[in-house]
């Protein structure tokens, strides 16, 4: 049977981006992993949108000119360098698990 998404929570989204970008130890994670640079990343981005889905596993965090790029490919439908598909793919391959490694070496200082 179809599953109705849950009603946006504004209160729920505002902690997983604070946890998201504690996680991401405030660093854009796409110039991190795909670049190999790391600037400073203070914007979260909800890859399905906020309200899709605003779950851990679907924020990232990013620099401005990253977060740009992704609205912008948005805005003109078109291809650029950072698509939504490649985030997806950044997310499972390489954020998830290093966040995961990261939550529990914090859980065991304490800090979460």
């Amino acid at each position: 049977m179809f599953e109705k998404p849950k009603k946006y929570n504004k209160k729920e989204d505002e902690e997983n981006v604070r946890l998201a970008a504690q996680l991401d130890l405030g660093r854009c994670q796409y110039c991190l992993f795909v670049e190999n640079r790391k600037r400073p990343g203070s914007y979260p981005h909800h890859i399905y949108g906020r309200r899709k889905r605003w779950d851990l596993d679907s924020i990232i965090t990013l620099c401005y000119e990253c977060h740009t790029a992704v609205h912008t490919a948005r805005q003109k439908d078109g291809e650029t360098e950072i698509t939504r598909e490649k985030l997806i793919k950044l997310m499972e391959e390489a954020i998830i698990p290093c966040r995961k490694v990261r939550a529990k070496a914090l859980e065991m200082l304490g800090v979460i």
